[in-house]
């Protein structure tokens, strides 16, 4: 499970449509980490990863009009995570191992 550093965000000087964006990139954030609490995960019955559900063209909006520093700042948060993915899944490596054409 990942962690998820809370920060404080200074509103003062955005206007209302800003700060509720604000809001729905927060409500996304959070459904998407609730939603992949085990990301990445197989599935030992199936075998399939999880599904990653996809946000909506208002919540990407609203991630554009972030300051560059706040985008910065969730995209090296999101690093963070598929580091530690794919230190824990280690399955891609094995894939990787063997060679494209086997005789």
């Amino acid at each position: 499970m990942t962690n998820i550093e809370k920060k404080v965000i200074d509103v003062t000087g955005l206007s209302s449509d800003q700060i509720a964006m604000l809001e729905e990139i927060v409500a996304a954030l959070k459904a998407v980490s609730q939603t992949n609490n085990y990301q990445g995960k197989v599935s030992l019955d199936r075998l399939e990863e999880t599904p990653q559900p996809s946000l909506t063209l208002e919540q990407r909006r609203a991630f554009l009009q972030l300051t560059l520093e706040e985008r910065r700042r969730l995209l090296a948060q999101q690093a963070e995570n598929m580091v530690e993915h794919y230190q824990e899944n280690t399955e891609w490596q094995e894939f990787l191992a063997g060679g494209i054409i086997e005789y």
